[in-house]
């Protein structure tokens, strides 16, 4: 992900900063379409690999540098909708629901099988 222009970088922290906004308002603010808006999302959908390109910038330490570029009219007395730590954990867990699920049902396919065969 280096190899993001300043646009697509601009686009992806106001996805990241603003998760409520649509991708409409992402392109109004960004100045640019909003299908632009929507293929660099579905191109970077990653936030964790957009931080860890963030991180691997030179000059940059984003835990110091702000990377709010101000609020836009749509978003006046906004905060994002949860912090980093917040998302990190529900994350983690929808992970560890999905395995479980996922576990289950290969249970249940191996018992099918089995079924089917006798």
């Amino acid at each position: 992900m280096s190899d993001m222009t300043d646009l697509q970088r601009q686009i992806m922290r106001t996805a990241r900063d603003y998760p409520q906004a649509s991708q409409k308002e992402i392109a109004d603010r960004c100045d640019c379409s909003s299908s632009y808006v929507s293929n660099v999302l579905n191109q970077y959908d990653s936030v964790n690999a957009f931080n860890s390109d963030l991180n691997t910038m030179p000059g940059v330490d984003t835990l110091q540098t702000s990377t709010n570029m101000g609020s836009p009219v749509w978003l006046e007395n906004t905060e994002p909708i949860v912090e980093d730590e917040e998302l990190d954990e529900a994350v983690a867990e929808g992970l560890q629901i999905i395995g479980e699920s996922l576990k289950k049902g290969y249970k249940g396919l191996k018992v099918l099988i089995r079924k089917i065969r006798s």
